[in-house]
């Protein structure tokens, strides 16, 4: 599906055309094992040193689920990965687009025995852009399986035209399965959906577009950590539309409404010749 230098990165046609219909896509190993384990250091740090700086859902101090954002701005390790890597690359491939824009970064952490599920949502209803060339990059850090919480997608569901904004971001319902909770989230579902779960290797990453209906379980075991690190993206298309129900710290005063989002805070990371 894929070969990978750090000078080139050639995706198969095969690959492209898994993302086009389904609306996600596996890679493996886009991490070296040196940028993972610096990662996951720098993902530990961040929770011991300065605790969430974005959400935190507690079941307790040991089973929380709990995030931070734009933590490129502040880490060099995080900025490294998100402009230098060879991901901004591949994802110039996928969303097929002359330029990317680094739009933010995203983390998010469940501890062991955690019983927070993430509601089914997809990210473009929460952030202050527009356009059909937006995806996420979601990287695990460590093995990620259906007991730790694995991501599931409604499988086609960026073509749905639609926002699913939930009220709350996550929740500890334990008697729902995730059918049964996308029904009761998205009224008038079409029909036949495919729901697929992607359970994952420590350094894989699933690239996924912002409008791809997804959620995740709990992490049911006692031992494990699911570090998982996701980096937003926008291509040539993408404008800045600030709108009723976005993130307010996303606001950008530089930038106008139907204008490029090319700033500091949104830099262009890839630049086709």
């Amino acid at each position: 599906m894929m070969t990978t230098t750090q000078e080139q990165i050639l995706l198969s046609e095969s690959a492209l055309q898994t993302y086009r219909q389904a609306g996600v896509l596996h890679l493996p190993s886009v991490l070296s094992d040196a940028q993972l384990a610096a990662m996951r250091n720098v993902v530990d740090d961040e929770m011991a040193n300065y605790d969430a700086k974005q959400f935190s859902f507690n079941g307790s101090d040991s089973s929380r689920f709990a995030g931070s954002q734009d933590m490129w701005r502040t880490n060099e390790i995080c900025e490294d990965t998100c402009t230098k890597s060879v991901i901004p690359k591949i994802v110039s491939q996928i969303l097929e687009t002359t330029k990317v824009n680094l739009f933010f970064d995203h983390l998010f952490v469940k501890y062991p025995n955690s019983p927070y599920s993430t509601s089914w949502h997809n990210d473009v209803p929460y952030w202050p852009i527009k356009g059909t060339q937006i995806l996420s990059c979601w990287i695990a850090l460590d093995d990620v399986t259906d007991e730790t919480g694995a991501l599931v997608f409604a499988l086609g569901s960026h073509k749905w035209g639609r926002f699913v904004q939930p009220d709350s971001f996550a929740h500890s319902s334990k008697s729902s399965t995730p059918e049964k909770l996308l029904a009761e989230t998205v009224g008038d579902l079409p029909a036949n959906i495919e729901l697929k779960s992607f359970p994952v290797q420590a350094g894989d990453a699933l690239f996924f577009d912002a409008m791809s209906v997804h959620c995740a379980g709990p992490n049911k075991t006692g031992a494990t950590m699911r570090r998982g690190y996701a980096v937003r993206y926008a291509g040539d298309d993408v404008v800045y539309d600030p709108r009723p129900g976005i993130h307010k710290m996303m606001l950008e005063k530089e930038l106008t409404r139907g204008g490029r989002i090319d700033c500091d805070r949104y830099p262009v990371v890839f630049q086709r010749d």
